[in-house]
C-alpha cells in the first residue's frame, strides 16, 4: 500500500502549537506547510489543503522557500540534491534546521537557516515527521 500524504498550509499568520499522535507539540509557523498525518485528527482541519508545494511557490511569485528539518543526518544528506536540483528549476530553497547541521551543509553549499532563530516570514514546508511515520503509522 502506497504512504498517503494530506499536505496542508498554516494560513493562520503566527506561529501555532499542535499535537501529533503521541501528544508530543508540534510547532507550525505561519505560511508551513506540513503533512497532516502527523497531527491529530481534529487539528487537520485547521490547515488549508494544498496539492502541490511547488505550484504553491510559483502562486505566491516568490522562489525563496525553506525546507525545515531538524534531525536524521542522513536525510539531511539526501536533501542536498534536491536542493541543487530546485535550484537549476529557479527556485532558491534553503534548509531550517539545527545548528548541528550547519557545518556540514554549508560545506556542501547548502543555505542554512537555525531553526531556533528563524525568519518571520517565508514559505517552507516541514518534513519533520514525515519520514518517521513509518516508526508509528501502521497503515504504511
Amino acid at each position: 500500500m502506497e504512504p498517503r500524504f494530506d499536505f496542508g498550509i498554516n494560513g493562520s499568520r503566527i506561529l501555532e502549537t499542535y499535537y501529533n499522535e503521541n501528544l508530543q507539540p508540534v510547532r507550525v509557523p505561519a505560511d508551513c506547510v506540513l503533512d497532516l498525518n502527523t497531527l491529530r485528527p481534529f487539528y487537520r482541519r485547521l490547515f488549508r489543503p494544498v496539492e502541490n508545494f511547488l505550484a504553491e511557490v510559483d502562486k505566491r511569485r516568490e522562489p525563496s522557500f525553506y525546507i525545515h528539518r531538524t534531525f536524521a543526518l542522513g536525510d539531511m544528506l539526501m536533501l542536498v540534491p534536491v536542493v541543487r536540483y530546485l535550484r537549476t528549476l529557479g527556485y532558491d530553497p534553503r534548509i531550517r534546521t539545527t545548528d548541528l547541521f550547519r557545518e556540514i551543509l554549508t560545506y556542501l553549499g547548502i543555505l542554512v537557516e537555525i531553526a531556533d532563530h528563524p525568519h518571520l516570514e517565508g514559505l517552507g514546508i516541514s518534513l519533520d515527521g514525515v519520514i518517521e511515520r513509518d516508526h508509528w503509522d501502521r497503515s504504511l
